[in-house]
């Protein structure tokens, strides 16, 4: 007996989708034209691989789960130190500093040197 993947799908209750993707993990069916038929054995076939449990572990935990994970959560959890207040002495200069790549194209943040107004009317 052939089938198609419609009257598979009503065969098996199987969604179309889902039978397209057990098709080449299975090799089920053959190519006929442009259509896939499927045979007797492919059904027996399929019905045993969607029939097994899933492998995968849920995403999402159970109620008890969750209620068990936040209750230790909650026992496990440390108090949280505060962190020491930087002096101006211990803040990285601009010297220290790693320039980076743009720094370097187009001369980074310089500061600016100060010239009074004797030095610019003696370097004229």
């Amino acid at each position: 007996m052939i089938l198609t993947i419609e009257q598979l799908s009503k065969k098996t209750k199987l969604s179309v989708s889902t039978i397209r993707v057990y098709t080449p993990k299975l090799k089920l069916g053959k190519q006929v034209g442009n259509k896939r038929v499927y045979s007797e054995a492919d059904v027996k076939k399929l019905m045993k691989e969607s029939s097994k449990p899933s492998t995968k572990k849920s995403s999402k935990p159970s109620a008890k789960q969750a209620a068990k994970k936040a209750s230790t959560k909650r026992a496990t959890r440390k108090a949280v130190k505060p962190r020491p207040v930087a002096k101006e002495e211990d803040a990285p200069t601009s010297a220290s500093r790693k320039s980076s790549f743009w720094d370097r194209i187009f001369g980074g943040n310089k500061k600016e040197k100060r010239v009074s107004l004797i030095d610019a009317k003696l370097t004229k």
